[in-house]
């Protein structure tokens, strides 16, 4: 067990943010349960086809599922028209379209991380919150610096989005109390030391209030795992806030309350408990990116509300050219593992989660007129 100290007052951080880059892939598969578990689970698929009523998206993909008066909708992002679009899933049909502005004091150069609730989305990137109202004005402005003081002093990035498929899943909300998480590093002496104080902040977007969350990190990171691989993705859920490792086959719970960390292990079926690091000695980039392309991963933990479950996906390392065949693993509300499923070629590697099941897209089957979500179903019942 890993264990941390409580949470303390914000004064003085020097802190930097990092935006979490995670991969999100698909597939199908039958029912099984994990060796011990008390739980099985089975899966099916199905779709979904929307009228897009001539309102398509884009090729960049970041979906949310947002509900309102009753009704559940699918958002996305479009890169091409800057652009939220929202598409009812009861209805089946475009609901409507937030524009944003390109120019002046509303100007939104385009959605890295973000959530939607309330006709609102607020959105993160590397030097503040903006909080946008569904006519696309910016009606609140948080900069990170007011909120961490000392962050000016450091050294931000970001992985950039155009460098990889992937969710940007270090901005997590908390819906019930309208707080989101997101995740700052001190970086006092270089990347060495990237990781030494790792903290998430929670900011409440409506009384903002900010708490610092010092939490606790593995220690092998930084000494053989760098880069993307070792990169958090957070979720908040109640009292606590859920992570993981693309490069470990573990999860971390940390309590609000107590301040500890928990560590929780599962066993992958076709990849190894810890991905194969990165030796920063060879010559160049080419391993990194070989390493980050074609290696082996852990990606993004989320958890579903309507089954009260949570899902990772892992990749195996590429073969030749061939895409890297990728699994969704199964957990119940405790982290435990209770089953996995392989995920077939072909739908876009984001899903949204939904009352109906897990939504993919296949940017292949994107028309003008129609846009079609294959659905996961995911059955969970006791022994």
């Amino acid at each position: 067990m890993l264990v941390m100290n409580k949470k303390e007052k914000l004064t003085s951080f020097g802190f930097m943010l990092m935006l979490v880059a995670v991969v999100f892939y698909y597939g199908c598969g039958n029912s099984e349960s994990n060796d011990g578990s008390k739980k099985t689970v089975a899966f099916s698929w199905d779709t979904l086809s929307i009228n897009t009523k001539k309102n398509p998206l884009g090729m960049s993909d970041h979906p949310v599922i947002f509900n309102e008066n009753g009704e559940e909708f699918y958002a996305n992002y479009n890169n091409f028209t800057n652009s939220l679009v929202v598409y009812s899933i009861d209805k089946e049909r475009f609901d409507r379209k937030v524009t944003f502005f390109s120019t002046g004091a509303n100007k939104i150069d385009g959605l890295v991380d973000y959530v939607v609730w309330d006709s609102t989305v607020l959105s993160l990137d590397l030097t503040k919150i903006n909080v946008i109202n569904f006519s696309g004005e910016v009606a609140q402005t948080f900069e990170l610096i007011d909120l961490a003081p000392g962050l000016e002093s450091t050294h931000s990035f970001i992985d950039g989005p155009g460098m990889k498929i992937a969710n940007f899943k270090s901005l997590s909300l908390n819906s019930t109390t309208h707080s989101v998480v997101f995740s700052l590093f001190n970086k006092e002496d270089g990347y060495k030391n990237i990781f030494k104080e790792p903290t998430f902040i929670e900011f409440n977007v409506n009384t903002h209030e900010v708490t610092p969350h010092r939490v606790a990190f593995p220690d092998d990171i930084g000494k053989r795992f760098y880069g993307s691989l070792v990169y958090p993705n957070i979720i908040s859920n109640g009292d606590s806030i859920i992570y993981s490792f693309p490069y470990k086959a573990a999860v971390y719970i940390y309590s609000k309350k107590t301040g500890k960390v928990v560590e929780k292990a599962f066993t992958a079926k076709n990849v190894s408990p810890v991905v194969a690091g990165l030796d920063l000695s060879e010559k160049g980039n080419n391993g990194l990116l070989i390493k980050f392309f074609e290696g082996e991963s852990y990606e993004c933990i989320t958890y579903d509300s309507y089954r009260n479950l949570y899902y990772m996906i892992y990749s195996q390392a590429r073969v030749d050219d061939n895409p890297a065949q990728r699994h969704l693993v199964v957990f119940d509300n405790s982290i435990s593992k209770i089953g996995e499923v392989e995920l077939p070629e072909g739908l876009s590697p984001k899903y949204a989660i939904s009352q109906k099941g897990l939504l993919f897209r296949n940017h292949k089957e994107d028309s003008f007129g129609t846009l079609t979500l294959h659905v996961l179903n995911v059955e969970v019942e006791d022994k």
